[in-house]
Formats: C-alpha cells, structure tokens, sequence
C-alpha cells in the first residue's frame, strides 16, 4: 500500500508541475496580449486626437469615454478571467470545495 500511495503522490506532483508551467505560460501570453492590445488603442486614439487638431474639429468627448470606458472594461474583464483560471476555488480547481 505505501509503494502504491508514493506512486500516486508522484504522479501528484508531476501534474501539479505540469499545470503551474501551463498556467506560467498562459498567463504570460495574456499579459502581452493586453499590453499589445492597450499600446494599439492608444495609438489609435492618438491618432484620432490627433487628425482632430490638424482638421481644427473638435475632439468629441464621447469617443474618449468609450474609449477609455471599453479599455477599462476588457482589462477588468480578463484580469478576472485571468484570476479565476490560474487561482481556481476549489481543491481540484474546478470551482467546488
């Protein structure tokens, strides 16, 4: 019985090396997506304000709040995706205690 539940804590840590590597590697993957992703509409609204100057036109201020309000949104939204995947509630991580 020991050999067998010694086999089994292998396998354990086996797995729990394997998944914290996988989540390692996720999580990096989406923090350069959102840095990307944040760099590319900051861009393009610089550009927007920017076309708005050399035109003399107002910059409307509702493109700025849905600017600003969408890129907040998306970050929560995939923090809190992000923070549910890799800190799961339950012991087997499937959201169970």
């Amino acid at each position: 019985m020991e050999e067998h539940e010694r086999e089994m804590l292998k396998h354990d840590r086996s797995d729990r090396a394997q998944t914290r590597t996988l989540r390692q590697s996720f999580a990096t993957t989406i923090k350069r997506t959102m840095v990307w992703t944040l760099v590319a509409t900051g861009a393009l609204m610089a550009s927007y304000i920017a076309y708005c100057y050399r035109e003399d036109s107002p910059i409307e201020s509702s493109v700025l709040i849905a600017w600003f309000t969408s890129t907040v949104v998306q970050v929560i939204g995939l923090m809190y995706i992000v923070a549910n995947y890799l800190f799961p509630k339950g012991e087997n991580g499937n959201g169970k205690s």
